[in-house]
């Protein structure tokens, strides 16, 4: 799935946890205390932080902190839309993802995201909707032209499917490349 990342070496997993402790220090609330000085965008950034150490849950309350402290902070119902993902709470993710895109309907991550919750749902109809929806947006958005491919491919239009992967290879998407490339399909 396509999200943030900080990166999947070692060292960003200790990068991580060298701003979670930084985090700590300089807001004593992420630590467990009262959290009345922490505003939305921070418990965003513990969220994220605690996503990247693979603490769903956790992130899943943090972003719910922030969505009480700003009900209009798109990016948290996007995050923890992420969360819900990654915990395998489809619905709940689609909700998230649905209200994220409501309150800025001009982010294509939110749309791709949300095609993604579909399609592990077998909405392969309303994925394909969103993956559109998110080329739309940005035409240099890679994960959705491939994503949109494999969905059409599964539905018989094969060429229109390859095509999209090809676009996806081309803008340097891996997957796309990897897919490819195993199918002796060239790209370039």
């Amino acid at each position: 799935m396509h999200k943030y990342q900080i990166t999947g070496s070692i060292t960003g997993g200790l990068l991580a946890i060298l701003f979670l402790c930084l985090f700590l220090s300089a807001y004593p609330a992420a630590a467990g205390e009262p959290d009345k000085n922490m505003s939305a965008e921070e418990w965003l950034m513990k969220g994220i932080l605690f996503e990247e150490m693979g603490t769903s849950r956790l992130a899943k309350r943090a972003y719910t902190k922030a969505i009480k402290m700003n009900p209009t902070y798109a990016a948290a119902y996007y995050y923890r839309g992420i969360s819900y993902m990654e915990m395998e709470e489809i619905r709940p993710a689609i909700r998230d993802f649905s209200r994220a895109i409501q309150l800025n309907p001009n982010e294509a991550a939110y749309r791709f995201n949300r095609g993604m919750a579909y399609g592990k749902c077998e909405e392969f109809r309303l994925a394909m909707s969103d993956f559109n929806k998110a080329i739309e947006i940005d035409e240099q958005y890679a994960p959705a032209y491939f994503w949109l491919g494999i969905v059409q491919r599964m539905f018989g239009d094969v060429q229109v499917g390859i095509d999209n992967m090809k676009v996806a290879a081309g803008l340097g998407y891996k997957d796309a490349q990897t897919y490819l490339r195993s199918r002796l399909i060239r790209w370039d």
